[in-house]
Parts: structure tokens; C-alpha cells; sequence
């Protein structure tokens, strides 16, 4: 195409994009993330939701919701869930906190719009693009007939040539940038944690201008129990929790603890983002991209196996859960072995090679500074006798008037 080497990875089902980087390099060498660890981890309920529950004593309730049925609070919660509010999560715990009956049928439903809020391309059709892609050319089967009729409907209209209209470019002109969020949900949250941190230390409140002090009849338990139940609870953040990078559409994954992480500066650091990009990449066939990668690496890498399916990171003893029973195939080996294949080929950093050189440099005007360099004789430049004479005629060989002085001297002796 022409143009400089550009990549992009692509939500196909949230019609999202995230920004776009020049070089793979940057991702797999030079500290960058794709943040797919923070986008596709799995969060659970928070252990104290199961306190509460256990610890929830039998009481009447004389509300109006004690009168409700099991079904009709689901019915609620599915109403709530479904809804195009920018604070539908908000609105759901603020409804499940009402009293604990309410919480202990809202669980699963709290928990179904948790992932859908902080991990939000769960089960996403995932594939990282190439600005060198041509016309048609994507991972089969990855559009479904309605986008694929979209997508040739939209470049028709933008008079794009065959060699420069691809599905890149559809992303790039009508996908979001980022993946996007519920703002409202986030600054309803904000405010609860504020406004319970100024009552927890009353002396900052003169950061806000204001002198208020709890009041008995504000529910400062329920904005705990919010607060609680919004922030989730992350297995893979326990120490000693083995994440797992789970391919949904194969029943494929990826381990953690299989991939090297134990010196950065010695060896390669790989997490799994890295993983994940090395099996989703889609380029076109004859692309010259900066990174290296040979022979069958090369095409496992720019042809990925996994673009275009869908994915999550949870931990281990989870598997069985995202894969509905079934038995995962552990392919972490393999992708292992094609990023230890791009490391090794990868191209020296230049300051390595700066301290490199500078250390080569010193080490030779160190040996050209040294006495025993080369403007001294060796060994075997001298003889037995020289050796065995005065150390201040060890090197009388090479000039004529030390020679004859060394002659005089040695008739006087005689």
C-alpha cells in the first residue's frame, strides 16, 4: 500500500477499536500493553456478599417487595439490566441493596453485570489488523453476511480502489475509539466513595470548602455495601493465582506461570497480552513488517489462528466454568515457543548497544594504557640470557648502542 506499518486491534461485535500503534515491536519489546488483561478479566462477587447473605437473619419485611415473587424480582433485575441508562449498574445495586431477600435473588444478576461492565470485550470477536490489508482480504467466517454487506457498502461509497479499501480501513473510519464506558455509572461511584471518605476523616473537609459531619440518618453501611459490590473482587490479583488466557471459540489456552517472567532485563518478559497479539495478528502475505520472525513462526504470527475469536482471562480453577464442562486444550507450549522465537531475533536496543560499545571502548584504551601492552616485548622476544640479566637491559635487543655497551660491559666483567 504503500504506507508505513500500522496496526490496530478490533472489537468486531462492539464495533470498538483501540489505538492504533506503528510497529509490533512496541507491544512484545518495548513495555507496551494492549490492556486486554484489564478488558477481558472475569470479575467475581466479593467474598462479603456471601457474608451478608449467610449472616441474614429472618425478618418480616413490611415493604412492598416482601410481597414479590422470585420471578417477578428477576423479571426486575432483567428490566434493569436491559436498559439503555448510562448508570444501569448503579441502578441495579442500589435496587439489590435494598434488603438482603432482594440481594440473595440479584446475585447472579449483579454478578452478569459486573463482567459486562468492567470486562466489556468478554466473548468479543478479536482480531489486531494491518494497515496492508487489500479488499476482502480478512480471517474467514470472521463477518457475519450482514457486516461483510456493510462493510462492501461502505467502501463503494468511498470510491475506494480494491488495493486500499479493507476492513482496516472500515474500523478506522466507523469503529470507536477505545473501548467505551459508562460514564455515569463511574461518576455516581465517585461521588458515593467521597462522600463516605469525608465522613471517615471529617478534618479534610476543608478541602471542599464545607464542614459536614455525619448524619445519623445517612446509610453510610449501604454506600459501603455499594461501593463493595461495584468494585468486584479480582481472583487473578491473588497472590499466587495462576491467569489464564481462555480462547471461548476453540476452548484453547493460554497460562500465565508457562510464560518467562522472572528477570526483565536478562531474558524476555512476556504477559499474557503478549500471547493474546501473537496469535491474533492478520497482515497481508508478502508484508514486510519491521519485526522478525521466520520460516513457520512468520506465518503463525501475520495469519493468526486465533483472529477473530472470542476470548476472557480468568484463573485456572475457572476453566471448567468458561468452557461449560468442557476439557480446555493447554496450548501455552506453542506460544511460548513463537514468542521466544521473535525475542530471539529481536533487534538490539539501542542503548544496550551504546553501553555495549562504550565498554568495548574503555576496555581497549585500558589495555593500550596498560604496561604489558603491545610496545612491550613478550616472552618469547627475549632470550634465556636477556631474562636472566639486569631488568634494566630487557629489551636491549632492538637498539645497537645498548648492544655494544652490553659487550663492553661484559669484557670488564671478564
Amino acid at each position: 500500500m504503500g504506507n508505513e506499518e500500522g496496526w490496530m486491534l478490533v472489537n468486531i461485535d462492539r464495533k470498538e477499536r483501540s489505538d492504533g500503534f506503528d510497529h509490533l515491536e512496541h507491544v512484545f519489546f518495548n513495555g507496551r500493553t494492549l490492556q486486554c488483561t484489564k478488558w477481558l478479566t472475569l470479575p467475581t462477587m466479593t467474598r462479603k456478599m456471601d457474608q451478608w447473605l449467610a449472616s441474614r437473619k429472618p425478618v418480616v419485611q413490611s415493604g412492598s417487595f416482601s410481597k414479590l415473587s422470585v420471578e417477578l424480582l428477576d423479571l426486575i433485575f432483567e428490566h434493569l439490566a436491559a436498559s439503555t441508562s448510562g448508570s444501569r449498574l448503579t441502578e441495579m445495586i442500589f435496587f439489590a441493596i435494598t434488603c438482603t431477600a432482594v440481594l440473595e435473588v440479584g446475585e447472579r444478576h449483579l454478578l452478569r453485570a459486573l463482567r459486562a461492565y468492567h470486562a466489556y470485550w468478554v466473548r468479543g470477536r478479536l482480531v489486531c489488523l494491518s494497515n496492508s490489508l487489500t479488499w476482502g482480504d480478512f480471517p474467514m467466517g470472521l463477518l457475519t453476511d450482514t457486516e461483510t454487506h456493510e462493510l462492501e457498502t461502505a467502501l463503494f461509497d468511498w470510491n475506494c480502489e480494491e488495493e486500499y479499501g479493507s476492513l482496516y480501513e472500515f474500523a478506522l473510519k466507523r469503529y470507536d475509539n477505545c473501548p467505551t464506558h459508562q460514564e455515569d455509572d463511574r461518576e455516581v461511584a465517585f461521588d458515593l466513595r467521597q462522600r463516605l471518605y469525608h465522613a471517615e476523616h471529617p478534618t479534610s473537609m476543608h478541602m471542599y470548602k464545607r464542614n459536614r459531619v455525619p448524619a445519623s440518618g445517612e446509610p453510610w453501611d449501604d454506600i459501603r455495601r455499594f461501593l463493595n459490590i461495584y468494585h468486584a473482587q479480582w481472583p487473578t490479583a491473588k497472590k499466587d493465582a495462576i491467569s489464564v488466557l481462555c480462547n471461548l471459540s476453540k476452548t484453547e489456552y493460554v497460562r500465565s506461570d508457562r510464560l518467562p517472567k522472572d528477570n526483565p532485563s536478562d531474558g524476555p518478559w512476556f504477559e499474557l497480552d503478549s500471547a493474546l497479539l501473537s496469535r491474533i495478528c492478520w497482515c497481508g502475505d508478502d508484508e514486510d513488517v519491521s519485526i522478525r520472525c521466520e520460516g513457520e513462526y512468520r506465518e503463525r504470527l501475520m495469519r493468526g489462528s486465533w483472529a477473530g475469536d472470542r476470548f476472557c482471562i480468568t484463573t485456572l480453577d475457572m476453566l471448567e466454568e468458561v468452557f461449560n464442562g468442557k476439557e480446555g486444550k493447554d496450548v501455552s507450549e506453542e506460544t511460548l515457543a513463537l514468542l521466544q522465537h521473535i525475542w530471539t531475533l529481536r533487534p538490539n536496543d539501542p542503548a544496550e548497544e551504546k553501553a555495549e560499545q562504550e565498554g568495548t571502548s574503555t576496555k581497549s584504551q585500558t589495555i593500550e594504557d596498560s604496561p604489558d601492552s603491545d610496545d612491550t616485548p613478550s616472552e618469547s622476544e627475549t632470550s634465556t640470557e636477556d631474562t636472566s640479566s639486569d631488568d634494566s637491559s630487557s629489551d636491549d635487543t632492538t637498539n645497537d648502542e645498548d648492544t655494544s655497551s652490553e659487550e663492553s660491559l661484559d669484557n670488564d666483567n671478564a
